[in-house]
């Protein structure tokens, strides 16, 4: 079935599902991702192919409707076949799967330079960080991120099943996606995942914008950073560097010393940080100042 089926109504019916599950924010008409029904392993697959063909170049998802929690269980939790193995977010309640139809060099590059730059500054205080993916509570609503961090040695009250910091990339979401990405990380781990770091990237310049948000016990979440980083005519700017993160949301106990109270990533490794990903989107380097 093609996902313009089902795109404008969320169902194979006609009928719009009453709004109750997280990732029914994404089925909105407005919304670049296409929707596909259920149909069985073969329909799937065929729809599967239908998208990454149609949607890729303005989609780096695709949202499945009616999977039930059985279905979830058998057929793609515990998958290692593709594409039954790219499964990002179940939402229970509402049913619907999100999965990713590809990753983009751009994409891939920012997560993995970020995971860098964070490991050399937490490793310049002489501390390590458990850096992993794979997923997090995914029945409870949570997903799999694009990198997820905690300490080495957790506290003992402490559950294994949540990271205490999450990245999330964003090169083709909409502002919707990526704020239900941050509650759903605060929500679904009852504010074991202290902080959730956004790398948004733009498709068509040289910009990227960085954001911290923390989990806040008021209003459940709570942007405490932005940095900007543009190539503006023969130059780069940056404001709101250096980026500084909690050592104890992080690392999850308090600071030994007053020098320890942020992890801090500065404004050059950020200029470079950014290069590395213009480099892949085809940009060439320019001069710093």
């Amino acid at each position: 079935m093609a996902a313009s089926d089902v795109k404008n109504t969320g169902s194979d019916g006609g009928t719009a599902p009453t709004r109750r599950g997280f990732l029914e924010d994404l089925m909105d008409p407005t919304c670049p991702i296409p929707i596909y029904a259920y149909r069985g392993r073969e329909q799937f697959l065929e729809d599967f192919q239908h998208a990454l063909d149609t949607y890729q170049s303005t989609s780096e998802w695709m949202l499945l409707t009616g999977v039930t929690e059985e279905i979830f269980r058998d057929e793609f939790l515990e998958s290692e076949e593709s594409p039954f193995s790219r499964l990002r977010s179940y939402d229970t309640e509402g049913q619907i799967l999100l999965l990713r139809l590809t990753v983009s060099r751009e994409h891939e590059a920012a997560a993995s330079e970020f995971d860098h730059l964070l490991k050399n500054a937490t490793e310049r205080q002489g501390l390590r960080l458990k850096s992993y993916g794979g997923y997090h509570g995914m029945v409870e609503g949570g997903m799999v991120p694009d990198k997820a961090w905690r300490p080495l040695r957790l506290p003992r009250d402490r559950s294994t099943e949540w990271p205490s910091a999450v990245l999330e990339v964003s090169y083709s979401e909409t502002r919707t996606k990526l704020m239900g990405d941050i509650r759903r990380w605060f929500y679904a781990s009852s504010g074991d995942v202290k902080l959730v770091l956004i790398i948004d990237i733009d498709r068509h310049a040289p910009n990227i914008i960085i954001e911290q948000w923390v989990h806040d016990k008021d209003s459940g979440k709570k942007r405490d950073q932005v940095i900007n980083i543009s190539r503006m005519k023969d130059r780069v700017v940056v404001t709101g560097a250096p980026l500084e993160i909690s050592f104890e949301r992080l690392l999850l106990c308090p600071p030994s010393t007053p020098y320890e109270s942020k992890i801090r990533i500065r404004e050059e490794a950020l200029r470079e940080f950014a290069d590395s990903i213009w480099e892949e989107q085809g940009y060439k380097e320019i001069e710093r100042f």
